[in-house]
C-alpha cells in the first residue's frame, strides 16, 4: 500500500507544479495597460522687442532647456515629472488617458505657462508649452 501513497504524491506534486507553471505563464490573468508616447516641447518667446511682418526666423521662439514638466491626471493628481533636454524637450511614456501637462515656474521664467490637455493614445502626441519671456 505504501507505493500507491507515493505514486499518489508525486501525482499531486506533478499537478500542483504544472498548475504553477501555467499560473506564472498567464500573468495571472492581468494584462498591462497600454500605453502611449506624449512628447512635449518647451519654447520661450516673443525673442525680440519688436514683430516684424514677414515673421524674421531669428525671432522664433527658443527651446528651453532645464526646466521641469509635471503631468497631472484631470482631478489634478501628479503621475509624471521630468526635465527637458537642451532642446526643450521630453518623451513620457503614459497609459492611454487624458492629461494636464503643466510646467513649473522656474529661476528663468517666474510664471508658468499654461497648462495644456493632451490626450494619449496608439499614435504619438506632441505638445508645446510657451514660456513669455517677457520682451515687448
Amino acid at each position: 500500500m505504501q507505493p500507491f501513497r507515493s505514486a499518489r504524491r508525486s501525482g499531486r506534486l506533478v499537478l500542483l507544479v504544472a498548475l504553477v507553471i501555467i499560473v506564472a505563464g498567464c500573468g495571472g490573468g492581468v494584462s498591462p495597460a497600454p500605453t502611449g508616447i506624449a512628447v512635449i516641447t518647451l519654447v520661450a518667446g516673443p525673442t525680440c522687442p519688436v514683430e516684424r511682418f514677414p515673421p524674421d526666423p531669428n525671432c522664433a521662439p527658443k527651446p528651453v532647456g532645464d526646466e521641469t514638466i509635471v503631468i497631472l491626471t484631470l482631478d489634478q493628481r501628479e503621475i509624471a515629472r521630468g526635465r527637458s533636454d537642451a532642446d526643450g524637450r521630453i518623451r513620457f511614456s503614459l497609459p492611454y488617458g487624458h492629461y494636464l501637462v503643466r510646467g513649473l515656474a522656474g529661476q528663468s521664467f517666474p510664471i508658468p505657462p499654461a497648462d495644456q490637455p493632451v490626450d494619449v493614445g496608439a499614435a504619438p502626441v506632441e505638445v508645446t508649452l510657451e514660456y513669455d519671456t517677457g520682451i515687448r
